[in-house]
Parts: structure tokens; C-alpha cells; sequence
């Protein structure tokens, strides 16, 4: 099969493809010889290992998926047909989808870089690691990858009581107390309001033991 390619026969076995498919399509009667070359034709290009550039500049699967379509329904040759093409469809797509993989590894290793080199201008450090990597031409390269630091998930407050016009919370390192008076009130209710509160507040941290936390 190799040899075949390296003899560049997928052209002449394309174009013998496309006859028969005319055939098939007029309907002329093929003698069994016929029928049987042309049955080990395609049962040949199941077999031989064909590279990307080989299915596009010979135009084979072309011609094989016009053939399937132009045979009988149900037949074992046009079964044949379509696995052959489902085959080389899922090599073209692996194909893309490895260019695309390529093409976007290098605009991130572009994008650290910018991003590094624009950090280090503005006087800041950058943590991370060098190392040593292997190009595809086989040359030697530095690469340096930056820390990917997980940020700290800082817990919620807890609500220790909801208050008329305001809250009171406890952090891991304070408490929080919250009051808003409406400034119709006036001067006096409003320092009142406040007052109450915040008394309010005092209590609970005294009954929850705030005294440790007070100090």
C-alpha cells in the first residue's frame, strides 16, 4: 500500500473511482472483472495509510463519497463507501482541531509574555518558573511559566442579629455594627436611634461572650 502512494497512484485510482461512479450513475452494465477491480480498488484504499495532504491534493474521498452516494442503498459496497469517508472526515477534524490547539497554545505563550514583560515595566515582580523545552525543529528554548496563585476565599460575615435600622456582624478578626437613621427625624431622634442601637449591639456582644474580642 505504501508503495502504491510513493508511486503516486492515488491520482490514477481517483480518476478510476470517478469512472465508475459515471457508470454506476448511467447504469452501464459492468462484466464481473469489472465489478471485482472495482470492489478491491476501494477495499485497497481502506487499507493504505494516507497522510492529510494525501486525501487533499489526490481528491480521493471526493470520489468515493460521490460513488457511495451513486450505489444502491443497503449494498455492501456503498457501506464500505461511507465508513472510508466517516474514517478520513475524523482525520481531517482531528487535524484542524490539533492546528487549533497549536495556534492557541501560541497566543497564550504570546499573551504571558506580554503580560510578564508589561508587569516587570511597571516595576512589579513576577513569580513563576524557567525551564527548558524542546521546539519541533528541535531546538532548545527557555520557556518561563508564571505561578498561578489561588486567591484566599474569604468567609462571610456572620449576622449575629439584625437590628431595627442596622446589623451587627462578626468577621474572623472584628465585629461590625451598622446603623442608618433617616435624616427627617431630626438631630435629637436621630443621636436617640443611634443610642439604642448601638446598646442594642453592646448586649448581644456581652451575651455572646465578646468580652475576649472587646479587650
Amino acid at each position: 500500500y505504501q508503495k502504491c502512494i510513493e508511486l503516486k497512484c492515488l491520482s490514477v485510482i481517483s480518476n478510476w473511482l470517478k469512472e465508475y461512479k459515471k457508470s454506476v450513475s448511467s447504469g452501464t452494465d459492468l462484466t464481473l472483472d469489472e465489478e471485482s477491480i472495482n470492489m478491491n480498488i476501494i477495499y485497497l484504499c481502506e487499507k493504505m495509510h494516507l497522510s492529510i495532504n494525501d486525501l487533499k491534493n489526490s481528491k480521493i474521498g471526493k470520489n468515493i463519497n460521490s460513488l457511495g452516494k451513486a450505489l444502491p442503498e443497503g449494498s455492501p459496497l456503498r457501506k464500505k463507501c461511507e465508513e472510508i469517508i466517516a474514517k478520513w472526515k475524523q482525520m481531517l477534524n482531528d487535524d484542524e482541531n490539533q492546528e487549533e490547539n497549536v495556534q492557541e497554545s501560541e497566543q497564550n505563550i504570546a499573551k504571558n509574555e506580554l503580560e510578564v514583560t508589561n508587569t516587570l515595566k511597571r516595576g512589579l515582580s513576577v513569580e513563576g518558573r524557567l525551564k527548558i523545552e524542546k521546539t519541533e525543529d528541535g531546538k532548545s528554548v527557555i520557556c518561563f511559566k508564571q505561578y498561578e496563585r489561588k486567591q484566599r476565599r474569604r468567609m462571610p460575615d456572620k449576622v449575629l442579629c439584625q437590628l431595627p435600622n442596622g446589623w451587627l456582624k462578626e468577621s474572623a478578626q472584628r465585629i461590625k455594627f451598622f446603623s442608618s437613621q433617616k435624616k427627617s427625624m431630626g438631630p435629637a431622634l436621630i443621636c436617640i436611634g443611634l443610642q439604642q442601637e448601638l446598646d442594642m449591639a453592646k448586649c448581644i456582644v456581652i451575651h455572646n461572650d465578646g468580652k475576649e474580642v472587646m479587650r
